[in-house]
């Protein structure tokens, strides 16, 4: 058990022994009133720091009404006494504030000293008249000069003799005039260098290919290639054989083919050179002449005959090539390509393979055989 829950017992005991022996002696002797206690919570006041602070006094607690007589009771159980309650600390009288010094009155301003009165200006003294000039004397006239003595008239000079008239220079001899020199030479052009990656020397139509670009018979498919083995096109074919006699000009402004394009055209490339061959009778046309077909692929026979038809004279041979029928509507054209050296025919010069497409190489080695001998 704890101090404080003894303490507590201890103090119960007494004051119940109390009341037991104030119930005694209220038996006996009447009770008198009780004096009036002193008042409760009465602190003495605190000293203030500040001995200039005001002391402000609590305010006294009330009395307590005096307590009546208590009858004389029967003893009862004492009660558990009520711990006390702690006392409050008395509370700190709050500082008075400190009063606030008065203002210091501002001085007054001088007073501003009135401005002097200017001096009034003096008046000018007039100006004084001046003085007339005094007339200037008249000049004295001078003396007339006295006049110069004439001077003697000089003696003529002796006129000088005539110097003798000098021998005439010999006239020199004109110099031979410089024989003209011997005007150069002309340079021959140079030759231009083709470069065509696929035609090289000793390919069986290099020296037609040369002929053929130097003449302007026809270039090369790109600046670095001719294409020897590319077959060519009925229009092809019609622009080389025109473009290796001189491009000549037809007289006629159409021809009666229903597939070429319209006059002018950027499609109708080779128009100029079917006017002149259609007119020249070098083609007939296809389809019984109602069309041209430009864009078809031309064979060797129909090659030779457009060449025959402008070059022929009519000489007639034997016919070397088997697969070259008597009945075959170019076997003239063929025969006179062979006696004039124009072909030699394929598979060792036995046959010429009419109806084979005409390739880039073939075509202008027929042309080359065709024309530069002749040239």
């Amino acid at each position: 058990m704890s101090k404080k829950r003894t303490l507590t017992i201890v103090l119960t005991l007494l004051v119940a022994v109390c009341l037991l022996a104030t119930t005694a002696l209220a038996a006996v002797v009447p009770s008198t009133p009780s004096m009036p206690s002193a008042p409760s919570g009465a602190t003495a006041p605190s000293t203030p720091d500040d001995p200039t602070a005001p002391i402000l006094p609590s305010q006294p607690s009330q009395p307590s009404q005096p307590s009546q007589p208590s009858q004389p009771s029967q003893p009862s159980q004492p009660s558990q006494p009520s711990q006390p309650s702690q006392p409050s600390q008395p509370s700190q009288p709050s500082q008075p504030s400190q009063p606030s010094q008065p203002s210091q009155p501002s001085q007054p301003s001088q007073p501003s000293q009135p401005s002097q009165p200017s001096q009034p200006s003096q008046p000018s003294q007039p100006s004084q008249p001046s003085q007339p000039s005094q007339p200037s004397q008249p000049s004295q006239p001078s003396q007339p000069s006295q006049p110069s003595q004439p001077s003697q008239p000089s003696q003529p000079s002796q006129p000088s003799q005539p110097s003798q008239p000098s021998q005439p220079s010999q006239p020199s001899q004109p110099s031979q005039p410089s024989q003209p020199s011997q005007p150069s030479q002309p340079s021959q052009p140079s030759e231009p260098e083709l470069k065509f990656i696929d035609v090289n020397e000793g390919d069986w139509f290099y020296n037609s290919v040369m002929w053929a670009v130097k003449n302007g018979v026809t270039v090369g498919t790109t600046p670095t290639t001719f294409e020897p083995y590319t077959a060519c096109t009925r229009a092809q074919m019609i622009e080389f054989l025109w473009n290796a006699v001189g491009k000549p000009a037809a007289t006629i402004k159409s021809v009666p083919f229903t597939d070429v394009p319209e006059s002018g055209s950027d499609d109708y490339w080779y128009e100029d050179s079917l006017l002149w061959a259609y007119e020249a009778g070098i083609v007939a046309g296809t389809n019984d002449g109602s069309t041209f077909s430009p864009d078809q692929v031309c064979t060797r026979a129909e090659m030779i005959s457009f060449i025959a038809r402008l070059l022929s004279d009519g000489a007639t041979a034997d016919m070397p090539f088997v697969d070259v029928p008597a009945s075959a509507w170019y076997y003239n054209e063929v025969q006179w390509a062979w006696a004039n050296g124009l072909t030699v025919g394929t598979n060792d010069g036995t046959t010429f393979s009419p109806d084979n497409a005409c390739i880039r190489a073939e075509a202008v080695e027929f042309l080359y055989n065709a024309f530069a001998e002749v040239e």
